[in-house]
């Protein structure tokens, strides 16, 4: 019987790993540096948080929290990232109490949210944003001066944050990002080198986070070595995890990322471990949306077999034109 899954709501993730994680997982995101695991990581923990929209009335939002651990980037630029994707705005008016409508828009009306046919107004969408992301999320963040919170930067701090949040509401999931940050703030303390750390952080102190509040973790880390020269095209398989396969092989999922094609920044992505039954082993391509920081399927892709990278497939002439399409309507209503 197909188990039940907790979805992610991102929908190439959940296609990727069969409709979601285990319910009680850890899950990890592998990318060479800069190709977009930290965004990842925003969409997995915001979307989740929503249920994947906060315009949809339909959307089921979890009773409890996700906490988003980010030890690698500012609060302000995580802030900034989550409130762009999950109200579709622009990056620039994050911060803006009263944005306005900019020319982007145009090129995005259909994707846009709409009530009665109509696009929601810039502004109304970061307040409903920001009034859902405040209630279903629970970020943690460095501070403006880039100096990460150091009580938290450990294993046990990070878990004594959960619990004084459980006491509050559940926690419905957690996301870590920059592992490496931690065992950077903690080395000294504990005398591992850095594959010790992230085993025992995966194998020990991840599983046990799941275990206790009964639910998904996600980590993020970068991949090294070889791995992380590869062409963009070039397969992908568990073993570029390379320098850090420790960390990898103890997740129940695994989501590995490609390096990025130039000059159209494509990448690739695919489950290099997951349960057989449910999983996906196929490459989806994506590309960044920076306009409203996310991660997007990149359409009219193919693979260039010769330069192994990513090449667009050159745009098609449409069978009719509109005077062809005016001429078939008149005929068509003449008939009728």
């Amino acid at each position: 019987m197909k188990p039940k899954l907790k979805p992610t709501n991102v929908r190439f993730v959940d296609r990727l790993l069969g409709g979601g994680t285990k319910p009680v997982s850890v899950n990890g995101i592998l990318s060479p540096t800069g190709v977009g695991k930290s965004m990842l990581a925003c969409m997995i923990a915001a979307d989740s948080a929503t249920g994947g929209s906060v315009f949809d009335e339909a959307a089921t939002r979890p009773a409890g929290l996700w906490v988003w651990f980010d030890f690698h980037n500012q609060g302000g630029l995580c802030r900034e990232r989550v409130l762009s994707h999950v109200a579709r705005i622009s990056r620039a008016q994050a911060w803006q109490e009263d944005p306005k409508a900019e020319g982007y828009e145009s090129a995005y009306m259909e994707t846009l949210p709409q009530i009665d046919g109509q696009v929601v107004p810039a502004t109304e969408r970061r307040q409903r944003a920001t009034e859902c992301i405040n209630h279903q999320l629970q970020l943690i963040a460095q501070d403006p001066d880039g100096i990460p919170v150091l009580e938290l930067a450990t294993p046990a701090g990070i878990a004594m944050k959960l619990h004084w949040l459980s006491q509050q509401r559940p926690i419905e999931g957690v996301v870590i990002d920059g592992v490496p940050d931690i065992w950077h703030e903690f080395s000294d303390a504990t005398g591992l080198s850095e594959r010790e750390f992230l085993q025992r952080f995966v194998e020990k102190d991840c599983r046990m986070m799941a275990e206790h509040f009964q639910c998904p973790v996600w980590v993020t880390h970068q991949i090294s070595g070889a791995a992380s020269g590869r062409l963009p095209a070039a397969a992908i398989s568990h073993r570029d995890a390379a320098d850090c396969k420790t960390f990898a092989n103890s997740l129940d999922a695994c989501l590995v990322m490609g390096t990025a094609s130039d000059p159209d920044d494509v990448f690739s992505i695919r489950c290099t471990k997951g349960d057989p039954k449910v999983v996906s082993r196929e490459r989806i391509l994506l590309k960044h949306d920076n306009v409203f920081s996310s991660i997007v399927e990149a359409k009219d892709f193919v693979e260039d077999r010769k330069n192994k990278t990513w090449k667009k497939v050159p745009g098609l002439k449409p069978l009719l034109d509109d005077s062809d399409k005016n001429h078939i309507e008149d005929q068509l209503k003449q008939v009728r």
